[in-house]
């Protein structure tokens, strides 16, 4: 295979990339405008990043370590983790429980008082619409079982549908 054989086969791959290919998620999600970009057209309202890392690690000296796609602390100190999932686990809510509890414990220091803890966020991206009710996106928080009311404790889950496609939009 010659050199320019080579080079058309890397370019078919990567124009055959999506942000679920884990290079293409780092390569997209490293620019600081693409995030804020991703993030504004969720909570649908602007996102002004602090700062933003891929593959961010959180070390547990006395449990499990996670590794978080890309963590953002937005310039109003909210704690945003995005994770980028191409195939559905079974045990989806319970990893990102842990990865709650992690950045909590990681970013928030000895001493802060409980209403200074600030809002965190978990964006789960979907290969695939993981309800499977056609939705773009499914938003989940806490709430009283019995009256339905929402518990405010500044912790919400963004499942997005990878796979869904406005119909407005496909002019």
């Amino acid at each position: 295979m010659n050199l320019l054989e080579i080079r058309n086969d890397v370019l078919k791959d990567i124009k055959s990339m999506t942000v679920f290919n884990h290079p293409m998620m780092r390569a997209v999600f490293s620019h600081k405008e693409c995030v804020e970009e991703l993030l504004s057209s969720l909570f649908d309202k602007p996102v002004h990043i602090k700062d933003s890392q891929v593959e961010y690690y959180i070390s547990n000296l006395h449990g499990k370590e996670s590794r978080l796609d890309i963590l953002v602390e937005s310039n109003e100190g909210e704690i945003i983790d995005i994770e980028v999932q191409k195939e559905k686990e079974g045990y989806t809510f319970k990893r990102l429980r842990l990865y709650f509890g992690g950045t909590d414990n990681h970013f928030i220091k000895s001493g802060t008082k409980y209403g200074e803890i600030p809002d965190s966020y978990m964006i789960y991206i979907y290969h695939k619409d993981y309800f499977e009710r056609g939705l773009p996106m499914y938003r989940i928080k806490r709430v009283e079982m019995e009256s339905q009311e929402e518990v405010d404790d500044g912790q919400e889950i963004y499942i997005v549908n990878g796979e869904y496609k406005d119909e407005k939009d496909s002019d």
